[in-house]
């Protein structure tokens, strides 16, 4: 895929996030003297609620609506995308090929640590479809991708690295963002580019350096056969332990993601 690229990287305040909060509102109750009857009201009349659902772009709003849609009973879902304000690093950029594309993923760094600790790095991507009025054959393809940034994650310098492309043929494509894009052996051949690296920097309120911490001495493991009265080896274990999060900033932890 022949390609050139033009990035502009920056921050854009106030990155709306699609989350839902939970607003039930029961007033006036009343005896129900027949169920089924009510039951049947209900139904005809409808119910609305919203609970909170993550996502990061277009193609989770799709996903998350199809999977709500899919239930019995449901009728309309609508994923929100105004309800949480907060920093992003926005992804604009541009290429020339052939054919309509399938998705862009960008991957950006971590920044290291200004309080001298040794949190772990990490990197993160972020993806999405180009605009719809760009996406032809033999145009130029224009992505906007979107990366939240909460006030938990690290202050300091986020760089991008990385940007992966693939069009509706499953052809794909690589631009590795360098400090010295001329050293890069390019093979245009095999989708491999190289350009400019940028970097920018962003300011968080809570930044949270420590990892979390497990209570070792409440551990609890129990373990009993699946087939107790015919033992065949297969074994039910549980795991139960006590754990918390830590941060700088009490009250402001980040929280476990992962057990």
């Amino acid at each position: 895929m022949k390609q050139t690229i033009k990035i502009l990287f920056f921050v854009s305040i106030g990155l709306l996030i699609g989350y839902f909060i939970a607003d039930f509102n029961l007033e006036n109750e009343a005896e129900i003297s027949n169920p089924e009857k009510a039951e049947t009201i209900v139904e005809l009349m409808g119910t609305e609620t919203t609970f909170g659902v993550k996502g990061n772009c277009k193609m989770c709003k799709k996903t998350i609506e199809t999977a709500a849609l899919s239930l019995d009973g449901v009728h309309k879902a609508v994923w929100d995308v105004e309800a949480i304000k907060m920093n992003a690093l926005k992804y604009d950029f541009s290429f020339y090929d052939d054919s309509p594309m399938e998705r862009a993923v960008l991957r950006f760094t971590f920044p290291n640590p200004e309080n001298g600790s040794d949190a772990e790095l990490y990197s993160k991507d972020t993806q999405d479809n180009p605009t719809n009025e760009s996406n032809g054959y033999l145009s130029n393809k224009n992505f906007i991708l979107y990366q939240k940034i909460p006030e938990y994650f690290p202050s300091g310098y986020y760089v991008a690295t990385s940007i992966y492309t693939e069009d509706i043929a499953k052809n794909a494509s690589r631009v590795f963002l360098m400090n010295n894009p001329g050293s890069f052996n390019e093979k245009p051949e095999k989708g491999l580019f190289s350009h400019q690296k940028d970097s920018i920097y962003v300011q968080t309120k809570y930044p949270d350096y420590l990892k979390p911490e497990i209570d070792v001495n409440n551990i609890i493991i129990t373990a009993e056969p699946v087939n107790p009265t015919n033992p065949d080896g297969e074994t039910d274990v549980d795991i139960t332990f006590v754990y918390r999060d830590l941060s700088d900033h009490e009250g402001f932890e980040s929280g476990v993601k992962d057990i």
